[in-house]
Formats: C-alpha cells, structure tokens, sequence
C-alpha cells in the first residue's frame, strides 16, 4: 500500500476487512451484522489511536511514521490464511506493533485503551498480548530501577502479578543476555505464538527491506549524523533481515522457491534505493 493520507489509507484497510467479514469462505466462522460494524469502528478507532501514539515520529525515508503499521496492517488483512474471526485481532496488532518498542506506553495502559473501543474484550486482550510477543523491547521498562527488578525476580511464581509486571519479568529476562540471547528469545517467543503474529512479523520485516532509504541521502535532503548512523546500520543488519524472513516464512510453511522469489523481488527494490 503506498497511500500516503491517513484517513485513505484507514478506508483501505476497512474495506479489505469489511469485503472479508462480508463474504467468508466455507471454514471461516460468520459474525453477525451487529459484530461486523463494532469491528470496523474498533479498527478505525486503533488506527487513529496508532496515528497519534507516532504523531511527529518520520521514518527515515520522510514520511509520517503510521504509515508503516498502516502497510503492515493491510498486508495481513489481505492474507487468505488469517481466518476471517481474527481479522480484527490481527488488524489492531498490526497497527499497534510498534507502539511498545517507540512510546512510553505500557502494556496494561495498551490492554485498557482497546478495551475502551470494544464490547468483546477478549479481541482487546488478545491484540495486546500479540503487540506484546512482536515487541523486542518495551520502551516504558528500559528504565525500571534495578532494585525493582529484582524485587520481582525474587516473586516470579505470584499468580497475582498485573500485566505490567509479568510483561517486566520477561524483558528482564531479555535483558539479562547479550544482544545474540534477546533476538533468540525474541524470534522463539513469536515462532511459539499464534500464525497470524508470524505473519504480522512477517510482513514488517518484508516491509522494513522493501523501504530501506537510500544509503546516500538524495540531493537537497540533510540528514543528521545520527540519522545517517542508522542508515548506516539498516544496511550491515540487511543480512540479519533476511534471516529472520526466512525463518518466519519457513516457520509458516512457505516454499524455500516462494521465499527466493519474495528475496529476489525484494533485492530489486533495493537496488533501486
């Protein structure tokens, strides 16, 4: 998708998601008219909330940064293989998946505000637990005491911990390794997840190659030198990129000729950077 307005590019998403939960296949689950319009409000609600969780944040190609979930989001909601009864979940995480790495926002403040916006609060919780397993870190715990940490790694079998604690405990638990040991623990968590989290990874990750800005900023752009750094470094990880592409791909049964085809496509497209 490379609608570049925000209320288009909502519209594309909830068509391809109304067109989908209007006509489901023979396996898909039916939901009731009444569902369908509360799912659609959900979706454009996430997305505006999505849109100013990012507002002022710019990729590194210059455009305004909600447009990647929003290509991430519609992406997934095409794909045949997300069942029509999760399409919603899968919609919200997609727009969501990065709003625990980039802002301040915990995992519990994420559950409460998507609750606000649905009657079925399970779609709320579930979306929420798949933001959390497609977030590498989470910004809002980078810098929790030390004291508390092991306050809670002393208590780490209390049943009664909240969600913002358990989510803590596990990124303590990144933490603690390398940087090796927290992608292994990452990748295995979403290897482990639900099929439509893979394809959610999937997809950014096809997203983030296919948008690399170019290596050498464009006449009339300035960029900073940490800009450029991260430029720089977008492209030494661009093998560490396809790694993780394929083993998503593969974890979802994907052809190893599919797959060469898409890395193909997608070295063409960074050429042309």
């Amino acid at each position: 998708m490379k609608i570049r307005d925000t209320e288009l590019a909502k519209s594309a998403i909830i068509n391809v998601v109304r067109d989908r939960l209007s006509h489901p296949g023979r396996a898909d689950s039916v939901m009731s008219g009444q569902d369908v319009n509360e799912g659609l409000r959900f979706i454009s609600d996430v997305f505006d909330y999505a849109a100013e969780k990012h507002r002022g944040k710019k990729r590194l190609t210059g455009e305004d940064y909600i447009f990647h979930p929003a290509a991430i989001a519609y992406k997934v909601v095409k794909d045949k293989h997300i069942p029509v009864h999760e399409l919603i979940i899968a919609s919200a995480a997609s727009l969501c998946h990065d709003v625990l790495e980039d802002t301040l926002t915990k995992p519990s403040e994420l559950r409460e505000e998507l609750r606000s916006h649905i009657k079925h609060e399970e779609i709320a919780d579930q979306a929420t637990a798949d933001v959390i397993l497609l977030s590498k870190k989470i910004k809002a715990f980078d810098d929790v005491p030390k004291t508390r940490s092991e306050e809670l790694a002393g208590i780490r079998c209390n049943p009664q911990h909240s969600v913002d604690e358990i989510e803590l405990l596990r990124w303590i638990g990144r933490r603690e390794g390398g940087t090796l040991l927290k992608t292994q623990l990452y990748l295995d968590d979403i290897i482990n997840g639900p099929d439509r989290v893979r394809r959610i990874k999937l997809a950014d990750r096809e997203h983030n190659m296919r948008t690399l800005p170019p290596r050498i900023a464009p006449e009339g752009v300035t960029r900073s030198g940490k800009e450029q750094e991260k430029v720089d470094q977008m492209y030494e990880n661009i093998d560490k990129s396809r790694r993780t592409y394929i083993r998503m791909a593969l974890s979802l049964g994907i052809t190893g000729i599919a797959i060469a085809e898409s890395l193909r496509d997608i070295r063409k497209e960074m050429k042309r950077q």
